[in-house]
């Protein structure tokens, strides 16, 4: 059974073909760094260069670049001539480029009895054409690496889940009781993004559960209303709690499926446009991107979700490629007409906080 690592061990050189879904040439090289990588690309395309590099960078490995004509067919099998007489122990990575730039590639490593790979990122096998195996395609990406093939930086990376334990148990009361208290929670949820310092809450199980966590406290003028406990809790208030309890379900969901680099609030940006994404994780080299919202989108159309899954299409297409995977939540209902928009896009919707565990199951792993 032919295995990648042991094959870089015999064949130090590694050459692939750039296009713009790079994952299928990086993926190999963290996956088992060569000595040494050959870059062939086209002349309008030396960004992609850049991208692999940023995407490598934590790999101590050689790069080398050529320049290759996307059409001209005997200039690519001269140029792999060439790489074979000075480097004859090369492995050919032939997934990307054009199909002219794959054919004449493959014929002369194939001519002089090379390795040639295929990276199949739908099955997640990288599968070995001079021998007709194949091996299950590893895991090593990062958020930050995966990025980088789309030409994105990650900042505030966050993965540390540091909320208090009373808060941890309100967000659950929150999703568990999502239809008894759905008013109450949205007038709240207005208060905490208007930032109003002093507010009045209606007596009952949700007050007296807001005062025993300490999200909430009277004000200190007598009978005046309540105030938020500090600028966290209100941030908590304002759909921050949304966010940490799906980041927490798919915590414990990572248990039994292999969920990496689960990440939260992480700011991406690139020369041209920068956005926040709420919870961001990586399964089976795919980024799944989720978007959360506990805004009370309305039936008049007064507060539209549109913009909002204009924005996860727009970004997820940027960010996560053609293979990435977008998720709305929201803590609310949404209409007929959005849930239509969404499938149209391919973005997949919960909008019931008390099934989302079992939600996040079925997507992650459609």
């Amino acid at each position: 059974m032919a295995r990648l690592d042991d094959l870089f061990i015999i064949h130090d050189t590694y050459v692939c073909l750039l296009s713009d879904h790079l994952l299928p040439n990086v993926i190999p090289v963290i996956q088992a760094p060569p000595q040494r990588v050959i870059l062939l690309y086209t002349p309008n395309n030396k960004e992609r260069v850049q991208r692999f590099r940023q995407a490598t960078e934590s790999v101590p490995t050689e790069i080398i670049e050529k320049q290759v004509h996307p059409y001209q067919y005997a200039q690519t099998q001269r140029i792999c001539d060439e790489i074979l007489e000075q480097f004859p122990n090369a492995i050919l990575n032939v997934t990307g480029g054009t199909k002219i730039m794959a054919l004449a590639a493959f014929d002369r490593f194939r001519h002089n009895h090379r390795p040639i790979i295929y990276v199949d990122s739908d099955s997640q096998r990288i599968l070995y054409l001079h021998n007709g195996e194949s091996e299950r395609l590893g895991d090593p990406l990062t958020v930050k690496q995966y990025l980088a093939c789309y030409g994105f930086k990650a900042d505030n990376i966050n993965r540390q889940d540091n909320l208090p334990k009373t808060w941890r148990e309100v967000e659950d009361l929150f999703a568990q009781n999502s239809t008894k208290w759905q008013n109450q929670l949205g007038r709240l949820n207005w208060i905490a993004a208007q930032q109003q310092p002093i507010f009045t809450l209606q007596t009952g199980e949700l007050q007296d559960l807001l005062l025993k966590a300490n999200l909430i406290k009277p004000a200190e003028a007598k009978n005046a209303g309540f105030q938020f406990t500090s600028d966290q809790a209100r941030q908590f208030i304002n759909g921050g709690w949304f966010e940490h309890y799906v980041y927490s379900l798919l915590r414990q969901i990572s248990a039994q499926y292999p969920i990496k680099n689960l990440t939260k609030n992480i700011e991406i940006s690139n020369d041209s446009v920068s956005n926040e994404l709420d919870v961001v994780f990586l399964y089976h080299n795919k980024l799944h991107v989720i978007e959360c919202k506990t805004r009370h989108f309305t039936a008049d159309g007064k507060i539209n979700p549109m913009e909002t899954i204009y924005k996860i299409d727009s970004v997820t297409n940027r960010v996560a490629g053609i293979k990435g995977k977008s998720m709305f939540a929201s803590y609310y209902p949404l209409t007929q007409a959005a849930k239509k928009r969404c499938l149209n896009n391919s973005i997949y919707v919960s909008d019931q906080p008390s099934q989302l565990h079992h939600q996040l199951i079925k997507w992650i792993n459609a």
